[in-house]
């Protein structure tokens, strides 16, 4: 099972977690693509659809138009005004007016109205009936005519014998028509009305109220179609019933009161749809490079990381250990003396302190390598025999320390210094198959009773270990056993 604390399940740990934001960053761009996918292909739609409206409003705007423009010289016209106005002309009014406008294909129906509201003339299906008939307030055609004739009233004046219109440059058919969509017998329509008005002012009217001519053209399917021959609109059709729900699609018709006329209905372009099928593959691109990138970088993190975790590691135990045999330095060894003192009262420290016998002649007969040999031979006998009892250190040249923290009393010390001795005498082999022996003399020092601080403590066990080298080497002292003169002028050197 992999250590959780290990640099490589930290480092694993890192890329999991690259690739986990990796993955959150490509859901997030994912959804970004989606969200502009969907405002701009919506934005699109609603473009289209704008465009669609516009332009039908245009063409019916038009129909309006060509409509007036087939009435403008007939009713802004001085005979109209003396054969109307003034003598009542059924024959002029059948012939040059009412007929034309039908046979012009615009109109479907023509009416014909009086300054008193009466419709005096009624055109429709190539015949015209003259068969007057008043009109009540507030009917289409009533409120037509009643726009139709105060919007000339207020560009007249009045000379002797009758009433001219104020002289313009304005003469357009649609400026002197007045336009709108209502229904008449339950049929939706297009009305243009218009005044019979002199052209040039040469031709009075009798009174300052003029008659009016009102056009329409029925809004249904035939309409519809010679409507959209011009938008080319999918599937363009005219609807003369109310629907339960109104699409935001649809083009209604209202007439002035905001009551339902009828409505366009078509088949919108989704221009929106063309975004998505150019968006999705781009998304998808980026969503796999984005994955690459992340996996590369996780990659490159993660190993970066182990790198720089397995560095820190090899610094972490350089400095803590000795960089020749691996045993604890003085600085690792010095920390765990003083945490053993600071906690006396749960286990008991006792501090070994070993020096090589015969080392220096070694090194000088056989070479620092053959000397650094036989000190990691002696390291790896001295953890062979410790064991779990302690802690081996190295602090400088031939010079090793054991930290016991087992509670093995004088024998058991005893016995344990009698091994290490034992090990340490066993023949070590160096360069060129030859064979060395060394020996060691240890020095013991127990706290509290050689001492209770790091330095006491290890002057205690120098002292021991200077008295077992004086006694003939390969031994061990007790620094306790030493007399207190002895063990008081070794302190003090």
């Amino acid at each position: 099972m992999t250590d959780p604390t290990s640099p490589s399940a930290k480092g694993l740990r890192l890329e999991i977690q690259i690739y986990l934001f990796a993955g959150l960053l490509i859901v997030v761009a994912l959804a970004a693509f989606v969200f502009i996918g969907l405002t701009a292909s919506r934005e699109a739609d609603r473009l289209a659809l704008v465009s669609d409206k516009h332009l039908l409003s245009r063409a019916l705007a038009d129909q309006q138009t060509l409509l007036a423009v087939q009435m403008h010289p007939l009713s802004i016209n001085d005979r109209s005004v003396e054969k109307i106005s003034r003598a009542f002309d059924k024959a002029y009014i059948r012939d040059q007016i009412m007929q034309p406008l039908l046979a012009g294909g615009r109109a479907d129906r023509i009416f014909l109205i009086n300054a008193s509201g009466q419709v005096v003339a009624d055109a429709s299906d190539g015949s015209t009936r003259f068969i007057p008939y008043d009109l009540d307030a507030g009917t289409r055609l009533f409120d037509l005519a009643d726009t139709a004739q105060s919007r000339f009233a207020s560009d007249v004046f009045e000379h002797d014998g009758g009433f001219s219109r104020v002289p313009s440059d304005r003469n357009s058919a649609e400026l002197d028509a007045v336009f709108a969509f209502d229904l008449l017998n339950e049929r939706p329509a297009l009305f243009a009305a218009m005044p019979i008005a002199p052209h040039e002012g040469g031709m009075l009217l009798p009174s300052k109220v003029p008659h009016v001519l009102i056009a329409l053209r029925h809004l249904d399917p035939e309409f519809a179609e010679e409507l959209n021959s011009t938008l080319s609109l999918r599937d363009f059709r005219f609807l003369a019933d109310e629907p339960r729900r109104i699409r935001v699609t649809d083009y209604q018709l209202s007439n002035v009161s905001g009551d339902f006329v009828g409505l366009f209905a078509w088949d919108v372009d989704k221009p929106g749809a063309v975004i998505w099928h150019m968006l999705l593959p781009m998304a998808g691109v980026f969503g796999v490079l984005l994955a690459g990138a992340a996996f590369f970088t996780a990659r490159k993190i993660g190993g970066l990381t182990r790198s720089l975790e397995e560095s820190e590691k090899r610094n972490r135990h350089s400095a803590l250990h000795d960089a020749l045999t691996g045993l604890a330095n003085r600085v690792q060894f010095t920390d765990r003396l003083n945490f053993g003192l600071e906690n006396l009262q749960e286990q008991p420290v006792t501090l070994i302190a070993g020096d090589l016998d015969r080392f220096k002649a070694i090194n000088d007969t056989h070479g620092h390598a053959a000397g650094d040999v036989v000190i990691c031979a002696t390291a790896d006998r001295l953890k062979a025999v410790v064991g779990s009892h302690g802690l081996v250190g190295r602090i400088g040249g031939d010079e090793f320390v054991i930290l016991i923290n087992s509670d093995l009393g004088t024998d058991g010390l005893s016995t344990l210094c009698r091994q290490i001795l034992a090990s340490i005498h066993g023949p070590i082999q160096i360069a060129g198959g030859q064979h060395v022996d060394v020996g060691m003399s240890l020095g013991i020092a127990r706290a509290p009773a050689s001492g209770h601080t790091e330095t006491s403590l290890m002057k205690a066990a120098d002292a021991a270990l200077y008295a077992a080298k004086s006694s003939g080497r390969d031994t061990f002292v007790f620094a306790e056993q030493l007399p207190k003169n002895d063990r008081a002028k070794r302190t003090a050197t």
